[in-house]
């Protein structure tokens, strides 16, 4: 079927079964298809589908409509949704009312983690010790000597740090765990 080197007129095939053809256009194909054995085959096979392609299925309307009516109309419609509509609206009542109790206890504890934070004193660091202002004053052997300095200086702290705290009140650090 696929060998016809003649695509236009393959492609009128169906409009030749169809009868939608101006007269011209229908000797030129029924020629062709008369000289191609591919073409000829798929117009057969083209003739031979038809039917199946036409018949649409038997769809009753009105026996569906009144099965669609008769089951319907069994239950009352306001006693049929009454209870699970009731049931639905408790349910999302406590699950808004759960939520926002929830959001409001994390409120608390993250504000009250705030104000811990904001009374603590601020680490020191370079920038807030005041050596920063006097640095441009240093000669390079100034500097060489400070660096020297600070090479014999360990970088891992001597003490343990201070436990963290969790913001949901529960303490990190290791000697409240063996409490729990």
């Amino acid at each position: 079927m696929s060998d016809c080197t003649k695509g236009e007129m393959r492609d009128l095939l169906p409009e030749l079964m169809h009868g939608s053809l101006d007269a011209e256009t229908k000797r030129a194909l029924e020629a062709h298809v008369a000289s191609c054995p591919e073409c000829a085959e798929e117009l057969a096979l083209l003739h031979a589908l038809r039917p199946a392609l036409t018949r649409a299925p038997a769809v009753d309307v009105q026996r569906i409509a009144a099965a669609v009516n008769a089951r319907t109309s069994r239950a009352p419609k306001s006693s049929r949704w009454r209870a699970p509509i009731r049931v639905a609206i408790a349910a999302g009542a406590l699950l808004a009312a759960g939520g926002i109790g929830y959001g409001m206890t994390i409120r608390e504890r993250i504000a009250a983690t705030e104000q811990a934070a904001a009374s603590a004193q601020p680490p020191m660091t370079v920038a807030n010790s005041g050596i920063v202002d006097n640095l441009h004053d240093l000669t390079d052997d100034d500097v060489r000597a400070l660096t020297a300095s600070l090479d014999g200086l360990s970088g891992v702290p001597d003490a343990d740090p201070p436990p963290v705290i969790d913001p949901l009140g529960a303490s990190t650090d290791d000697s409240s765990a063996g409490d729990k």
